[in-house]
């Protein structure tokens, strides 16, 4: 049966409005309505969420830097960890340890997780590209496919493809899952292949209002230049 106008319309407002009042990605939001994992009926609840999140997130935003970041992703992972119980297309995922494509995008980051990433790489004694990290530092997501392909691999990944930092990997990383083949996220050409992306929306719930709370750089921007030695410790 066709949907009828006042319905699309309807839709058409509330999506609008949802995405002016939040920092949601209206991609993402999108695609968890086609895949039903969200329906018109629950549009008015994700704003209510969002708002709770953001309130919490105020409340901590004078804590210190690497423990806002590792509640950031405790949040995240719980979210994800409901999605995953409860949520059928969770089963479709197709990422596995050692596939890297998506860590040779563009990644967004808050400053907390930058201060976290710093002081792990210290810790770990885990050596940073910092070469690397000048070449990507101002580099926008549209012009990001423009970088060398070794210039477009994370500064925190390993020669064997994997994260040296996986446990404190940030919040853009946590959320993103790929159902389809995992060769069509390949971005070797400098070109992200078509690629069907599973939405745990109640985790970018949860990463719109940190956001909005505590803004978004790239991740070499949030990292370089590097700290003072003092600021490693």
């Amino acid at each position: 049966m066709t949907e009828q106008p006042i319905t699309m319309f309807a839709r058409g407002l509330a999506l609008g409005e949802l995405y002016q009042g939040l920092r949601l990605n209206s991609m993402a939001l999108l695609e968890a309505i086609r895949q039903g994992a969200i329906t018109d009926a629950d549009i008015p609840g994700l704003r209510d969420r969002h708002d709770h999140w953001e309130a919490e997130f105020r409340r901590i935003r004078d804590e210190e830097p690497q423990n806002i970041a590792a509640t950031l992703h405790q949040l995240m992972d719980s979210a994800i960890r409901w999605h995953q119980a409860n949520d059928k297309q969770a089963r479709k995922v197709r990422c596995s340890e050692g596939c890297a494509h998506c860590c040779k995008l563009h990644t967004g980051i808050t400053e907390a997780e930058g201060v976290l990433l710093r002081i792990i790489a210290a810790r770990k004694g885990i050596h940073i590209d910092r070469a690397r990290l000048a070449r990507q530092a101002g580099v926008r997501l549209r012009n990001w496919h423009e970088l060398d392909a070794p210039d477009r691999r994370c500064v925190f990944l390993g020669a064997d493809d994997r994260c040296k930092v996986y446990a404190h990997r940030p919040m853009a990383c946590r959320k993103y899952f790929v159902t389809s083949k995992p060769s069509a996220c390949s971005t070797d050409d400098g070109i992200n292949s078509q690629v069907t992306v599973f939405v745990a929306w109640n985790a970018e719930i949860v990463y719109s209002a940190a956001v909005s709370v505590f803004g978004l750089g790239g991740m070499a921007d949030m990292l370089f230049p590097p700290p003072a030695e003092a600021d490693l410790t």
